[in-house]
């Protein structure tokens, strides 16, 4: 079974002050080149910071975790301001820390990402027509990494985000691609959904073990009507094989400019 954890790619961090403040918190007795190698960051990385004035966030944390510091609380002193009253420093130049999803203060990192794997052929029929529509395999209770929780997230409880497998909702969504999934909002007609498929033993008790990410078409007492985009298709899913209905959070509520 293939999982794949794949998560947003991190953005840039700029601070015209990032190579003081990463100094302040070298371990004892570390070189430069020694935390670097503790940290597993690339070896030129302070020499690009001295050059650029950026760096890449996750070189960042991994070099303030082997620092004995957690991202939030290193962060959280970047967040408090300067002394002398001057304002806090902005990250990325012309830019300010609110308009940056992916870095609220803090770096918080709770959201769990589940393991996913592409499914075998799921069989549907349309009037006695066979249909193979892709199913994704996943348990939900095997959280494999936590990623970040965009600044526009903050306060959504029980988010949770999987790595779309396979190739049937492209365009919308190519393999790898992270979806953000809110169980709270009730999706709406032609939003992207996760189903969970419930699987149900010879005792009639059921458990979710794979799930279809698609979008949803039409809602009735006794079917659920989904899209795929590739090949097309439209097709129905009993109510009566179906655990839940959570909403794909579309990234342009994601990520605001």
């Amino acid at each position: 079974m293939r999982y794949s954890a794949s998560v947003p790619k991190p953005v840039k961090s700029a601070h015209p002050e990032l190579y003081i403040r990463l100094k302040a918190i070298m371990p004892a007795g570390e070189s430069e080149a020694s935390w670097l190698r503790l940290a597993g960051v690339n070896s030129s990385f302070f020499q690009d910071l001295k050059k650029s004035g950026r760096a890449r966030n996750d070189s960042i944390d991994k070099l303030v975790e082997a620092a004995g510091m957690t991202p939030a609380q290193f962060y959280a002193q970047d967040s408090a301001g300067s002394k002398g009253g001057e304002q806090p420093q902005e990250r990325v130049t012309g830019t300010r820390e609110r308009h940056l999803p992916f870095r609220s203060p803090g770096e918080i990192r709770d959201i769990p990402l589940l393991g996913t794997a592409l499914g075998g052929p799921f069989d549907v029929s349309d009037e006695g027509e066979p249909l193979v529509v892709e199913l994704t395999d996943v348990d939900l209770d095997d959280v494999i990494d936590y990623v970040r929780r965009p600044s526009s997230l903050i306060g959504q409880e029980d988010l949770y985000c999987v790595t779309i497998v396979g190739d049937s909702m492209k365009p919308w969504a190519r393999d790898g691609t992270p979806a953000y999934i809110g169980p709270k909002r009730q999706p709406s007609i032609e939003d992207h959904v996760l189903v969970q498929i419930m699987k149900r033993d010879g005792n009639g008790d059921g458990r979710v073990v794979s799930a279809l990410i698609k979008k949803l078409c039409r809602r009735t007492s006794e079917y659920v009507e989904l899209e795929q985009y590739n090949p097309p298709l439209r097709f129905r899913i009993p109510v009566k094989d179906i655990a839940r209905i959570h909403r794909v959070i579309p990234w342009e509520e994601i990520i605001f400019f």
